[in-house]
């Protein structure tokens, strides 16, 4: 969300002192998580024991372990902000460097939505408004209905087709069988 936030700040596209606000708020959000990770999930995990009166596994995990998966995790939703333009130029789109960086922003917050509202039901809903929200006005009209419908079809072909192979390593493996002890190999 940083990064996109910082996406849509170069951009120009919104408010400088909503979206700064913002930034330096998830700043020190962020700050406060690495800093305090270790006991504030020890305390949630207390919480959940008592209250579900189960054991919650979890282990600590260092400040530079943490950095480190943040920073893949950055260069991941780079990636993905890259193939956003990639898309827009597939698509028919040249866009100039502002629109650029507003579609970044819109792919990586509409993920980010996605995965918050996780209790929306499948089909066109919250990743395609919140790209709509961000990118209506801000150039084309037609961007902002092209853009989310293709990335939709982008993601559901994807799905398919891993759900694909996943079918097709399964019913290999069901083929081959379980891998029975032989009896020399004793009880």
């Amino acid at each position: 969300v940083l990064l996109a936030l910082g996406f849509l700040l170069a951009s120009g596209a919104f408010s400088w002192a909503l979206v700064g606000g913002a930034i330096a708020l998830l700043l020190v959000a962020e700050a406060v998580c690495i800093l305090y990770y270790g006991p504030a999930f020890k305390l949630g995990a207390a919480v959940v024991k008592r209250v579900l009166r189960r054991e919650l596994g979890y282990f600590d995990m260092s400040r530079v372990l943490l950095l480190r998966v943040h920073a893949a995790q950055l260069a991941a939703q780079v990636i993905s902000g890259v193939g956003g333009h990639v898309l827009c130029f597939a698509i028919g789109y040249q866009l100039d460097t502002s629109t650029i960086l507003l579609v970044m922003a819109s792919l990586i917050l509409a993920d980010t939505a996605g995965f918050v509202f996780f209790l929306v039901p499948g089909g066109l809903g919250i990743r395609e408004a919140t790209m709509y929200f961000l990118l209506r006005g801000q150039g084309s009209e037609s961007l902002a209905l092209v853009l989310p419908l293709v990335t939709r079809l982008i993601y559901m072909a994807s799905d398919v087709l891993l759900g694909a192979i996943a079918l097709w390593l399964l019913r290999g493996s069901v083929r081959a069988g379980p891998v029975l002890p032989s009896p020399s190999d004793g009880p």
